[in-house]
């Protein structure tokens, strides 16, 4: 490894205005802490350079990996992608003009990058992880006239999220064998306490004009 002298003390002078922390430093890497994100990184002096000739300052793509190594020690493997996957839907559906959702979502994606959503929104995941389980989590605004951004996430069952909406229809199902009848204040309510949570199952029947299972007729009722 090289020794970079000229650039050792460049840092050492001029580390505030490239937005880092010194950890510990000679002439041949750095440790140091990324004033804008918290990741702590250790690189050459001459990789830090180059750097430098394209940025001015050092926060760049490699600061994810410090956060999700923390992420995957602290929970899994599969619940990095899970928490990872929920960032790339977020924005894909805001900031993809090819994305089915991209008009009603569009300019609602508010974090600057993955470091940011991690800092606004680990913890939150976490406890719902706690509370929820692995397999039950779905990630939502809880106010859908702002987007997705710092203070306006959770991370909840679609159970609840599905009912978190701007519109939300009541539905009535009607058995056309035992002529019962069921009223219920979202689709969502109705799946979960009368049909095993198959909200997707009841939606299809309403969406072909199709009887649910051959026996239940499926209407949404006024709109609120």
């Amino acid at each position: 490894m090289r020794k970079n002298i000229t650039m050792c003390k460049y840092i050492k002078s001029n580390y505030k205005n490239i937005n880092i922390e010194i950890i510990d430093i000679d002439e041949y890497s750095c440790t140091y802490k990324c004033l804008i994100c918290g990741a702590i990184k250790t690189n050459t002096l001459n990789s830090m350079r180059r750097q430098l000739k394209e940025t001015s300052n050092l926060h760049t793509e490699a600061c994810s990996k410090y956060f999700n190594d923390i992420i995957k020690c602290e929970l899994n493997e599969k619940q990095l992608n899970q928490f990872r996957a929920f960032y790339r839907y977020a924005k894909e559906r805001c900031c993809n003009p090819n994305s089915k959702d991209y008009i009603r979502y569009k300019d609602k994606f508010k974090f600057n990058d993955y470091t940011e959503y991690v800092n606004s929104c680990y913890n939150l995941y976490k406890k719902a992880y706690d509370i929820y389980g692995e397999n039950n989590l779905s990630v939502d605004r809880i106010d859908n006239s702002k987007g997705y951004e710092k203070d306006n996430i959770r991370f909840v069952p679609m159970s609840i999220n599905a009912e978190n909406k701007e519109k939300i229809y009541p539905v009535m199902a009607v058995n056309i064998i035992t002529k019962e009848i069921i009223e219920s204040k979202s689709l969502t309510r109705l799946a979960n306490e009368y049909f095993d949570g198959k909200h997707t199952s009841l939606y299809q029947s309403i969406e072909q004009n199709r009887l649910y299972l051959n026996t239940w007729k499926i209407f949404y009722t006024i709109e609120t």
